[in-house]
């Protein structure tokens, strides 16, 4: 055991407030350490008697050998004592099978909005089309045949979905019905421009508890610059005007994408947090950005998790947690658990195009070399496992010498694909961006209490205070 090499795993140190601590890249955990740790970390390769000549100062071999075992169980190290040892994880995260739980309903490819950056080319995906009762109730049936979960969610999406509303209130007592014959429970959301709601419309959604965000980028200058009608007319005001009772029940999240015209997102979460917005996610249009927006893009990234602390420092946890861009990075911080996909795509999320064909999820509806199969037939074994080998973290050549990959995720398959030509090949000066925002939200970790941590990620006090406020 004594002349077994040590292999050190890859990890990164951070210093802040006077005190040293270690990352673990593989899985995202963060500890305070010392000088040692720093010194055994430097030691890759050398086997434990050569470490203990470097360290019997300061330990004996048994307490040598106990620290090794922790840091190992730690995942910061291997001691390696036979080919045994060899990681076999990189297959572990491919599945031979997949329990669906989320689908993705395209009940529209078209759209009544001609916004600058659409993703979805118009909304019509390259094959303009709406769904039909049948596929909506074979894409139910599949959902509901394939998922092992009991808590299971379909999004309505498009294009634009209340351009068929009709056939949302077709769908929904079909799924209560599944829901009776199955003892199964389904979660609704609607990703909608806002254009169309009326009150009709609102009042449903309201009472079937259909979670709705609104794509909505800011204040009226910065929204109507790149989301507006046909005629050139911008959208903000109808939306507004359309959105009053949602977000006057505080029943109603919104999506902002960032694009050179605003890039001061604190500016815009505060917006639309004032005009009655709950929850508010902002990702950037890549391809508008270039490497001078992105270099202060990071700035003013700095500057939203330095409004987050400030939350923090007058104890508003909840309107912290609600800020999405820092949260999801300090929780898995938290959590420390290896990740293997970007997202859910194609492991359990999977969208439904207006024909009825299977994709990994929204963004690949217009790129039919991604089909998984058909709600009638099913999905192809082979092709999901492909896809989903394609997606792993583990065939991400690039992101694997990266420190940030279990945090970032890779970026995006479908941004890469289309920025770069290739899914495992993420555009640099987003990885740059995004290793910024990463340094900044670990260190904020760092500066948190005990008490900041119970309030942001202690599920039962979150109930509880949700409770409270409500």
């Amino acid at each position: 055991m004594f002349n077994s090499p040590i292999t050190i795993k890859a990890v990164k140190f951070f210093e802040e407030q006077d005190n040293l601590y270690l990352y673990n890249v593989e899985n995202s955990g963060i500890f305070q350490v010392d000088d040692t740790i720093v010194d055994i970390c430097n030691s890759d390769g050398k086997t434990i008697e050569e470490l203990y000549q470097l360290l019997k100062n300061k330990y004996s071999m048994e307490e040598l050998s106990e620290l090794l075992t922790t840091l190992e169980k730690a995942g910061v190290l291997r001691v390696q004592d036979s080919v045994d040892d060899i990681n076999t994880d990189s297959c572990a995260c491919i599945k031979e099978t997949n329990g669906v739980s989320s689908l993705i309903l395209m009940l529209v490819q078209e759209c009544n909005l001609r916004c600058s950056y659409c993703y979805g080319v118009n909304g019509e995906y390259n094959d303009r089309g709406r769904m039909d009762m049948d596929t909506a109730t074979q894409a139910i049936d599949f959902l509901f045949d394939q998922a092992l979960e009991e808590e299971l969610s379909i999004c309505f999406f498009g294009g634009e979905p209340l351009l068929n509303y009709k056939l949302i209130q077709d769908i929904i007592p079909y799924v209560q019905s599944k829901e009776k014959q199955t003892g199964k429970r389904v979660r609704y959301s609607m990703t909608t421009n806002g254009t169309l709601l009326t009150k009709d419309v609102v009042d449903y959604l309201m009472e079937h508890q259909v979670a709705i965000q609104v794509s909505l980028d800011g204040d009226q200058k910065t929204h109507d610059f790149n989301r507006y009608f046909q005629n050139k007319e911008g959208s903000y005001d109808l939306i507004l005007n359309r959105t009053e009772k949602l977000r006057k029940n505080g029943m109603i999240s919104a999506r902002a994408t960032v694009s050179p015209v605003q890039l001061d997102i604190t500016y815009t979460l505060k917006h639309l947090n004032e005009i009655g917005f709950r929850n508010v996610a902002m990702y950037p249009a890549v391809q508008m950005l270039n490497v001078k927006d992105y270099e202060d893009y990071s700035l003013e990234f700095t500057k939203l998790v330095n409004y987050f602390e400030t939350l923090i420092h007058s104890k508003e946890y909840k309107k912290a947690r609600e800020i999405s861009n820092i949260y999801k990075y300090l929780r898995r911080v938290h959590s420390s658990s290896k990740r293997h996909y970007y997202c859910g795509a194609a492991s359990h999320m999977l969208a439904v195009d207006v024909h009825g064909d299977l994709y990994p999820c929204q963004r690949f509806v217009s790129e039919k070399k991604y089909s998984l199969g058909n709600v009638n037939k099913g999905v192809s074994r082979l092709r999901e496992k492909e896809i989903l080998k394609e997606f792993s973290l583990e065939e991400r050549t690039k992101c694997k010498e990266c420190w940030a990959i279990n945090l970032c995720g890779g970026d995006c398959p479908h941004e890469n694909l289309k920025n770069t030509g290739a899914i495992e090949d993420p555009l640099e000066i987003s990885c740059e961006f995004t290793r910024s925002a990463i340094n900044d939200c670990i260190r904020l970790y760092l500066r948190l209490d005990e008490e900041d941590k119970d309030k942001l990620f202690n599920n039962k006090m979150i109930k509880e205070e949700e409770m409270i406020v409500s």
